[in-house]
């Protein structure tokens, strides 16, 4: 046999089977540089996209409507609860709420402006996008820091999610005289009892009578036939009312003509709060305001696809 013919020629160590070491490295350096490129624009999306800028103006407009609308009456600070994320309805009350704005009010004085957006911050979470502004504010007492969080619903309009305001040290003593001498009064105890009567009512069905023994202005603001679908969208939402775990709170204006109570109440699906307003009319007390939360879903629901894309 050739012995040339016995070692395969693809076995000689010859510059054809031999890759050059230069162009190995070459292409290392130039993943690298394309890797480089990609964290440099991940890092841009975060900064432009997720990271505002400290002159943002769309945060700042927000908070300055918040603090606007605070500035108005009663009516006014409930229209900002109302319109707030489900979440932070879940952690304060409104009665609570309309406190803390009236303390802040007697403390700092009006507000004047939002002096500057220090810092903003959004984050991806479970229950979707949010956002922490960071602000220096004006009052007519003097200037301090405050933040202000956002949560964005599933149709894409940001709702306040939280707010807090830092008290100056120079005005903690006025703040801890305003918090002592502010008390709330609570609501009679006939005004309990008919709150009672009255969710009794909606375990038992009868939407119809809650109705007709409401205040003329309730039955003004609505039809039977509203009033009974928003408790039938409460049932298709949360199941069964089950019972009032708690009244959280209470309270009547000073003239004793309104109360309002506020409770934590237990359906089959859900665990909610509720708020209920009471009127006197002569030597009784009627509703004229009924809210009940309904919870918001943490994810959106998944797309049901055809049976035979079930997983197998």
């Amino acid at each position: 046999m050739n012995h040339d013919q016995a070692i395969p020629s693809a076995a000689a160590p010859t510059a054809t089977t031999v890759p050059a070491a230069p162009e190995r490295g070459g292409r290392r350096w130039r993943l690298g540089l394309v890797l480089l490129f990609i964290a440099i624009g991940g890092l841009a999306i975060w900064f432009f996209f997720i990271r505002e800028p400290k002159t943002s103006t769309e945060f700042r407009g927000k908070v300055e409507a918040v603090f606007a609308e605070l500035e108005k009456d009663d009516k006014a600070i409930e229209g900002v609860y109302n319109e707030a994320s489900f979440r932070f309805k879940q952690t304060l009350l409104v009665d609570k709420f309309v406190d803390m704005v009236h303390q802040m009010h007697e403390t700092l004085g009006a507000f004047v402006e939002v002096s500057e957006v220090i810092d903003v911050d959004r984050a991806a979470t479970v229950a979707g996008m949010t956002a922490r502004v960071q602000v220096e504010l004006e009052f007519k007492e003097g200037t301090t820091t405050g933040e202000m969080s956002f949560h964005r619903d599933r149709a894409g309009k940001w709702r306040l999610l939280g707010m807090s305001v830092q008290i100056p040290e120079e005005l903690q003593r006025k703040a801890d005289e305003v918090k002592r001498d502010y008390k709330r009064l609570k609501a009679p105890d006939e005004v309990i009892e008919q709150f009672n009567q009255i969710l009794d009512a909606v375990r038992e069905g009868k939407g119809a009578e809650i109705y007709q023994r409401a205040a003329p202005s309730f039955r003004e603001q609505r039809k039977v036939e509203s009033f009974q679908h928003l408790l039938d969208s409460h049932r298709s939402e949360m199941g069964n009312f089950v019972r009032v775990l708690a009244v959280i709170s209470s309270a009547q204006n000073e003239a004793h003509d309104r109360s309002r109570v506020q409770a934590l109440l237990q359906y089959e699906k859900a665990k909610t709060t509720g708020t209920f307003e009471f009127m006197r009319i002569g030597s009784e007390w009627k509703l004229y305001g009924y809210k009940v939360v309904v919870p918001e879903p943490l994810l959106p629901p998944e797309p049901v696809g055809p049976p035979d894309a079930a997983p197998r």
